[in-house]
């Protein structure tokens, strides 16, 4: 059985938790159905968070939209917004398509963007094969890392004027 929801965040820090707590709740009474363990709502409470967080810090507007839906056998939580774009969408004229670049790197993570169009990107993460983690490649995409980390799947793209970061957590 499918299922969609919409909630409308506010943009404001304090509302982050009531706010984050809702949607958990939502999910908790949905994803019953589907016989979840406890890993995949650990999952989804991360990923929200951090697209809240992402809301607060980044956006520069008033609303964002949050879309929750279980559809064939996927979590998709999606993240829209009106707001400033995410600055990484003006380098991807640099980018090759369907070929992974390294965006940072922490020593325990390589966190990947992927042009996938013009339009839409595509994050993946993955440990690193050595050690040797150059000073240029530490930056400030702690976020993206976990969401990359927590989805099976995790997209952002820009389509003038609206940012959309989609997650998407397999239910088997």
């Amino acid at each position: 059985m499918n299922t969609r929801k919409s909630f409308e965040f506010d943009n404001q820090a304090g509302s982050i938790s009531s706010f984050s707590h809702q949607m958990l709740e939502y999910l908790v009474g949905h994803l019953v159905r589907h016989h979840h363990d406890g890993q995949l709502l650990f999952k989804a409470r991360y990923i929200i968070g951090e697209l809240l967080n992402n809301a607060v810090k980044h956006s520069a507007c008033s609303k964002t939209v949050f879309t929750l839906a279980i559809e064939n056998d996927c979590l998709i939580i999606v993240k829209s917004d009106e707001g400033n774009k995410l600055e990484l969408i003006n380098k991807i004229g640099y980018l090759k398509n369907g070929v992974p670049t390294l965006l940072s790197a922490d020593g325990l993570h390589e966190l990947y963007v992927t042009k996938e169009s013009e339009q839409l990107l595509s994050f993946s993460c993955r440990e690193p094969e050595n050690e040797d983690v150059t000073i240029e490649h530490l930056h400030e995409h702690m976020g993206l890392l976990i969401i990359a980390k927590a989805a099976d799947r995790f997209t952002y793209s820009f389509i003038n004027p609206v940012n959309t970061f989609t997650a998407i957590l397999n239910l088997n």
